[in-house]
């Protein structure tokens, strides 16, 4: 069973896209005119990694809601980020409250 502290795999891995096709000649020259096939293996590979991350993001917000009590979001209103924080944003498990800052 994954940690519902895991570290934010999906988001990782948008990054790592979005940089790769910014360095990567043939990448970038895929996108600008909108060519799947001329997608290098590594790209490939990196959006694959991301579907399926993004389905373990899922299972872990779906076992957020149902259990509830101590699994939190960071942000109560997920909305008011935009809609790529509330498809990436992955569930915490609260194990201490502090009641004041110092």
């Amino acid at each position: 069973m994954v940690s519902v502290n895991s570290d934010n795999r999906l988001a990782d891995i948008l990054l790592e896209i979005k940089r790769h096709l910014r360095v990567c000649q043939g990448c970038a020259g895929a996108v600008k005119v909108r060519d799947r096939t001329m997608l290098c293996d590594h790209t490939l590979g990196l959006i694959l990694t991301a579907v399926v991350q993004y389905d373990t993001v899922l299972k872990r917000r779906i076992r957020a809601k149902n259990r509830g009590g101590p699994v939190v979001y960071a942000c109560p209103d997920m909305s008011a980020h935009g809609k790529s924080y509330a498809l990436t944003a992955e569930p915490l498990q609260v194990t201490g409250v502090q009641e004041g800052l110092f």
